[in-house]
């Protein structure tokens, strides 16, 4: 190889190696350029997904302050349609209470009215079965009173007087004595009924007790207790009988005396 050739290899291989070189520079260049676009793009496209996420987050934000916001709206249509219904089962109450109250005012009346009509039924039925007592009881008195005047004895003992329906009243004690026979040192005290009752020999018990305080004036007189009636059961007879008292029953247009024998004296 001649010294030409030499120079003309080695002038070439210089502009190759420029070359070379050149392209690596390009190279190096485009590759800068393409990472600087690609960190770029990055960058842009972190950009764009941190935007996608903010808006997200934004829209999410908003759905969510929008659905509670619905739900405070429900809630508060809820919670006053709740107190509207209270109202109209507080109003409705009101006024079963009150057609109630009223209807248990008018039944009220209604008994009130119906028991006065019973309580003045009962009283029109009182007087009529105290009327009819009261006459059967002046029936009993009359008859006995007119037989004894016409007879004025009780089993030996025979009386001079007789008094019908004397009161009298002394302090805190009163009575009245149905039928009152008296001599010179008796006393007979009856106890008329049309019916007699065991509770009426009590009676006569009491009315002997109070005798004496009532009319001190007959002290030294005996005392003697009778009872006296048109129908008279056993119960009264044995209880009287047990008292030493005597027993007037009547007998046809008479009188029959029980008891003549177990007198006590007063």
């Amino acid at each position: 190889m001649t010294d030409l050739e030499l120079k003309e290899l080695v002038g070439s291989l210089a502009i190759a190696q420029r070359e070379v070189t050149e392209s690596i520079k390009e190279l190096r260049k485009n590759q800068k350029e393409s990472q600087e676009e690609q960190k770029k793009s990055q960058e842009t496209l972190k950009k764009e997904q941190k935007q996608r996420q903010e808006a997200q987050e934004k829209e999410d934000k908003k759905r969510e302050e929008t659905l509670k916001k619905e739900l405070k709206q429900r809630q508060e249509a809820q919670e006053k349609e709740d107190k509207k219904r209270e109202e109209t089962l507080k109003k409705e109450l009101k006024q079963s209470q009150e057609t109630l109250k009223k209807e248990l005012e008018e039944r009220e009346q209604t008994l009130k009215k119906e028991d006065e009509a019973f309580n003045k039924r009962i009283k029109k039925l009182e007087q009529l079965v105290g009327g009819i007592g009261q006459n059967q009881g002046d029936v009993a008195e009359e008859f006995f009173f007119n037989s004894l005047v016409e007879n004025p004895k009780l089993g030996d003992i025979t009386f001079s007087e007789i008094e019908a329906g004397a009161r009298k009243h002394k302090g805190k004690t009163q009575e009245e004595y149905d039928l009152v026979l008296t001599n010179g040192d008796s006393i007979a005290i009856i106890e008329v009924k049309y019916k007699v009752h065991p509770n009426d020999i009590k009676k006569v018990k009491r009315k002997i007790e109070n005798y004496r305080y009532l009319f001190p004036r007959d002290s030294n007189f005996k005392l003697y207790g009778a009872i006296a009636g048109f129908y008279i059961p056993s119960d009264p007879i044995e209880e009287a009988e047990k008292s030493g008292f005597f027993v007037l029953k009547r007998k046809g247009e008479l009188i029959e005396a029980i008891n003549s024998e177990n007198l006590k004296v007063f």
